[in-house]
């Protein structure tokens, strides 16, 4: 996941350093539904669920700037607590596909779903060392 985030084209699907508004995350969300959504298939919910927690969990631990504060405007940004929710029920909800080809990976997104805010602190973890590693190597001006 952090090197797939890690090219821009791929954490924000082209969008740009913003970010998604709150409004696309929701879209994202109703986008994975097959029932009530748009999605056309159980498989399309799973792969647009896992891109939501994947992008969630990497935004709130290693793109903190993206993260919105504010709640008065209508276009902003997610709050840390709606990225943890979205997260946690995108990652629960690929967990229950718990068959077929995706019964090994089900415990790994159980445990994601779970325990999301404890690797949300892992990334920001691995962010701070990583931005310390890269003022170390900087030419001092």
């Amino acid at each position: 996941m952090l090197c797939h985030f890690s090219e821009d084209e791929n954490l924000f699907l082209k969008r740009g350093l913003t970010g998604h508004s709150i409004e696309q995350l929701v879209g994202m969300m109703r986008a994975a539904d097959p029932v009530f959504g748009t999605a056309p298939s159980f498989d399309a919910e799973r792969a647009m669920r896992k891109y939501v927690g994947d992008y969630c969990l990497f935004v709130a631990g290693m793109v903190p700037e993206v993260i919105d504060a504010d709640h008065d405007n209508r276009t902003r940004r997610p709050t840390l607590g709606e990225l943890i929710r979205a997260g946690k029920e995108s990652y629960y909800v690929v967990s229950q596909f718990n068959v077929f080809e995706y019964r090994r990976e089900a415990p790994l997104y159980a445990r994601l779903s779970d325990q999301f805010e404890r690797y949300v602190l892992g990334l920001a973890l691995v962010r701070e060392e990583l931005g310390k590693r890269l003022a170390m190597a900087a030419p001092a001006a």
